[in-house]
């Protein structure tokens, strides 16, 4: 049978775009893209290893499709937990994998007609191609919890114990949940036109494992950036997303950079109706390119839907500790400077909490700087030791409930920042300063 079905574990956007891709290369080979995963020929699950929570839904997600699939489908894995975390695998040996890097060799499990390298890079992500389900997801994690539970159940007091525990954990858990929507990606998810500018990274960040599957820099050319961003405005797109794990070092592997190709767009964009996101801009980048960026964004502020710059910490000495190359005084003052001539812009960043060695004064710095940006949105992690990371063998560990507790911190602080209100006062003032800049223009 001629038909796939592929799914995600973790709304990814890079996984994501690489499921599209395949699914359009195995389209223009003669399969055709199915919604029951009984009715595939072939079955392809793409998994994330992000942290431990995205590992066991990766495996949720196998054991469940691996169940519901013909017996005759054939099946496939692919994404980040192949080259983060093999040995959970282990007990699916027989499966064949690819990583984000070795995509291309789907061609050995489907010959070609048409090669992958072929394959033009996909914009839109279809949910009928590239399914995911929240709901499914929570579902087998839930279920797995309960049969570990039931399996575990003995009607004494320490059970009860367990139980009191568990729920504090959900309670504890519903302002962190609320602190994690993201209201950018929440309204606009399937609504972006995805321009991926480059894949891999030039980082070394001591916490993170997922550059060991995504690979070093490889920046696409601007021309063919350009190329897809005409064609979407062609055709009507008003959201572009700059797709890559880290915006920031675009271009630095072809003698360019980011700032020449935000030019190229913007300029290429002139008078048309349109917004970018600017994700992943590691705050290395942003200080170091920082007097040619401020002019740039504070001209095209209101092309801009939001700018995220993972800042991770607001302690230097943690900053050091995670290889990113950068102090908080350098990235304060630019952002503080930033928001004063640019106020359209929102700004988002991550913060993880429990890094190795950090202390309480750490942490009040991390909660300081979140209290003088005031950033829209913010995406807070507890710190998790990772497979073949540096940090992994750092001393200092902090306890895992005051790592939960710094968690629930941030995220009531980030709320108590966020409120509507002054969301809405925030917005107003904006607007009343554009309409007095307009006004004085006129």
């Amino acid at each position: 049978m001629k038909t796939y079905f592929i799914s995600a574990s973790t709304f990814c956007m890079e996984r994501m775009l690489d499921c599209q891709k395949i699914s359009d290369y195995l389209k223009l080979n003669g399969w055709r893209p199915v919604t029951r995963v009984h009715q595939a020929g072939l079955v392809i699950i793409s998994t994330c290893s992000f942290g431990h929570e995205e590992d066991e839904s990766s495996l949720d997600y196998i054991r469940y499709f691996l169940r519901q699939k013909n017996k005759q489908a054939r099946f496939l894995i692919i994404g980040c937990l192949p080259v983060i975390n093999p040995g959970l695998l282990s007990s699916f040996k027989d499966i064949p994998t690819l990583s984000p890097t070795t995509l291309a060799d789907i061609e050995t499990i489907v010959p070609p007609v048409t090669k992958f390298a072929d394959v033009p890079e996909p914009n839109k992500i279809s949910a009928a191609e590239v399914t995911h389900s929240v709901f499914l997801k929570k579902a087998l994690r839930g279920r797995a919890v309960l049969r570990q539970a039931f399996r575990n159940f003995k009607p004494d007091f320490k059970t009860f114990k367990r139980f009191i525990t568990s729920l504090k954990a959900g309670i504890h858990d519903i302002p962190v949940m609320k602190a994690h929507i993201n209201p950018f990606l929440s309204c606009n998810r399937n609504k972006f036109y995805y321009l991926r500018v480059s894949k891999g990274c030039l980082g070394n960040c001591s916490y993170c494992a997922k550059r060991h599957s995504t690979g070093k820099l490889h920046s696409k050319p601007a021309v063919a950036i350009l190329d897809e961003f005409r064609a979407g405005l062609k055709t009507g797109e008003k959201q572009f997303y700059l797709l890559t794990e880290d915006v920031g070092c675009y271009g630095i592997d072809q003698h360019t950079d980011i700032i020449a190709l935000l030019k190229a767009l913007f300029e290429t964009g002139h008078n048309r109706d349109f917004r970018i996101v600017l994700s992943n801009f590691n705050a290395r980048w942003f200080v170091q390119y920082y007097d040619n960026l401020e002019p740039l964004l504070t001209r095209n502020q209101h092309k801009i839907t939001y700018l995220q710059i993972p800042i991770q910490s607001g302690s230097t000495r943690i900053l050091k500790l995670m290889n990113r190359h950068y102090t908080i005084e350098d990235v304060e003052s630019r952002l503080l400077t930033l928001r004063k001539n640019a106020p359209a812009i929102a700004f988002t960043t991550d913060i993880i909490a429990g890094f190795p060695g950090e202390t309480d004064q750490d942490f009040e710095l991390t909660k300081n700087f979140l209290s003088k940006i005031r950033f829209r949105h913010v995406d807070i992690f507890a710190y998790e030791k990772r497979p073949g990371t540096q940090a992994g063998t750092l001393p200092g560990d902090v306890a895992p409930e005051v790592i939960n507790k710094r968690v629930l911190e941030l995220a009531r602080l980030q709320n108590s920042l966020n409120r509507p209100p002054m969301i809405a006062k925030k917005m107003l003032d904006v607007t009343r300063e554009n309409l007095q800049r307009h006004t004085k223009t006129s």
